[in-house]
Formats: structure tokens, C-alpha cells, sequence
């Protein structure tokens, strides 16, 4: 075992600042060398334009300015950059109409995220055991109201993934990169707990679950969806966490339970919400089709798959 003295030699580290002590009118303790980078030679601004020693507070403050003018130079370069390439800093989601339109109403505005010639690129991994029928069909309505490109690929983690899947999105070839607001780049691969959509997948956490997903890309198609009216939002948002929880993830008992709930809501309404197609309406034909919910569906619930399907994109999708 060894002894305090070797122990204290073993861990012993030589004092960074040596051993001359000043005494200057500056104040400081020990003289170390400046350990950041010359600034003056980064920026290209002189030493002479400088404060010498004579007044440290002085330097400093001039330090901190040109550095400042170096970070607002680096901006400018990033924000170049950002126009060459395409990309776009997103904060937040925007928002958008409850209701589900094929063409922009007039008091609808574009999408804060989809405006200007930045490109907003949305890229999603998807089980192909289990595709998210939704996401189909709201590509389909995006390409009624954007300019929007899509490309599909295959992770080595999917095997036999059908033909059907991997051109279901599909670029018509007409437009450049650059040329579309929206991008969507679908990945098959192995996920386990629902698709995955990240936004700037560089920089971005991801939005997991198809529901999720669904609400994402619907502030994407219209910007009032928050804002018109909550009570029909909020109907909106418990039918789909009910096709997310009970049809999709539920035992055979929530799934009967949550078929029969739809079907006594359809026997007194055409849809889900409101008087015309809503994300609910999507998101639980999904959920059915994706549980095998639609064959042994009861009358009212086939009364309105078959109006569902009328609809030109779900049409697509089928």
C-alpha cells in the first residue's frame, strides 16, 4: 500500500502559472500567457488598432467587439449557405385549419415554414410491415397546395419490401430539388415504434408516431388548424388518439370497443368531425385498414370507409 507521501508525489501536478508573482498596478496575481486566438489576425484588423497594456479594460473591450464582428461575419456566411443549399431553420410548426380542403381558401396564408425560395425538408422512416396510410394520404393533398418533391429509399434493415411501397412516392421528374417548397424523403427500415419523421434531420429530435406525424403535416397544409376553432380541434385530437391507442396498439377488447364508439358516431354524421373530411377522418381510415378493422366492419363504418375512398387521395393511396 502506498504511503500519503507517495501518493501525494503520484498525483502531483506542477502549477500552471509558475512562480513569479506580480505586482503590478493592473492587479493580477500571476502572468500566464493569452491563451485565446489573435482575433486581429482572423478579422484582419491591425494590433496597432489596439489599446496597448497601459489599459487592460480598454483591450478587453475592444477583444469582445472584434470578436463580436467575427460571429456576425460567420452569420452572413452561414445564412449564405443556407440560401445555396436549400435548407431552413424551423422553431416551431405553424399552424392550420381542423378541416381538410383539396384547394387554399382565401383567408388561408401559405405556411410561415413553406414560405420564401427555402426548401423545407421532411424526412421519414417507416416499417414497411406497417406503412402509415395517413402519410399517403396527405401527400396527396400537399401536392394539391405546394410544390412538393418525394423520394423513397431502403434500409438494409428491410427485407421484401413490396414494389408498390417503394414507388408510392415518387418525384414526376419535372422539377429540380430546389424548385419544390416541400421535400419528403420516405425511408424503409426496421422502426419499432411507429414511422419517424425529423424535420432538418441534422439538428432536429424526432417526431415519433403516426398520429404525431399527421398533426405535423397538417399545420403544413393549413395554417389556422389551432386557431378556428379549438372544441372541433380538440374532438379532433381525441379520435386520433383513439385509432392511436385503441386501434392500432389496443387488445381485440378496445378494438371492438373503439369500432362500435365509430360506429355510433357515423350513424348520426357523415364524418368524424364537423360537416366534411378532417386529419380524424384520415388518421382513423388508416388505423382500420393498417388493424384489418375494415372487413368485418359494421354498417355505418362502411357507409363512410366507402365515402373515404371516394376522395381523390385516398384513391392514390389505394
Amino acid at each position: 500500500m502506498a504511503s500519503k507521501s507517495d501518493t501525494r508525489e503520484m498525483y502531483r501536478v506542477k502549477p500552471y502559472y509558475g512562480s513569479e508573482v506580480l505586482a503590478t498596478k493592473s492587479g493580477v496575481m500571476y502572468k500566464t500567457e493569452n491563451l485565446h486566438t489573435d482575433v486581429t489576425n482572423t478579422i484582419h484588423i491591425s494590433k496597432e488598432s489596439l489599446v496597448t497594456g497601459d489599459n487592460p479594460a480598454a483591450e478587453l473591450e475592444q477583444r469582445q467587439e472584434l470578436i463580436l464582428k467575427k460571429l456576425q461575419d460567420l452569420k452572413e456566411v452561414v445564412s449564405g449557405l443556407r440560401r445555396r443549399y436549400g435548407t431552413v431553420h424551423t422553431s416551431n410548426c405553424g399552424s392550420s385549419s381542423s378541416s381538410v380542403s383539396a384547394t387554399r381558401s382565401s383567408n388561408v396564408t401559405t405556411s410561415s415554414l413553406l414560405q420564401g425560395d427555402v426548401l423545407l425538408d421532411l424526412v421519414i422512416s417507416v416499417n414497411p410491415s406497417s406503412p402509415p396510410l395517413s402519410l399517403f394520404v396527405l401527400y396527396e393533398l400537399l401536392k394539391q397546395q405546394y410544390k412538393v418533391g418525394a423520394k423513397t429509399y431502403v434500409h438494409s434493415s428491410a427485407v421484401n419490401v413490396p414494389e408498390k411501397l417503394t414507388s408510392i412516392f415518387t418525384n414526376d421528374g419535372t422539377k429540380e430539388r430546389g424548385d419544390n417548397h416541400l421535400m419528403i424523403t420516405v425511408i424503409w427500415k426496421d422502426v419499432s415504434n411507429g414511422p419517424t419523421l425529423m424535420v432538418e434531420p441534422h439538428r432536429q429530435t424526432p417526431i415519433i408516431g403516426e398520429s404525431n406525424i399527421a398533426r405535423y403535416l397538417m399545420r403544413l397544409l393549413n395554417p389556422n388548424y389551432d386557431t378556428d376553432d379549438i372544441a372541433k380541434v380538440t374532438q379532433i385530437d381525441e379520435w386520433l388518439d383513439t385509432a392511436n391507442i385503441q386501434v392500432l396498439q389496443g387488445n381485440t377488447k378496445e378494438k371492438s370497443a373503439a369500432v362500435r364508439s365509430l360506429n355510433s358516431r357515423l350513424g348520426r354524421n357523415d364524418w368524424l368531425v364537423g360537416s366534411r373530411l378532417s386529419l380524424a377522418d384520415i388518421v382513423m381510415w388508416s388505423a382500420l385498414n393498417q388493424s384489418n378493422q375494415v372487413s368485418d366492419a359494421p354498417a355505418n363504418v362502411k357507409k363512410w370507409l366507402k365515402l373515404c375512398s371516394s376522395n381523390s387521395a385516398f384513391k392514390s393511396c389505394l
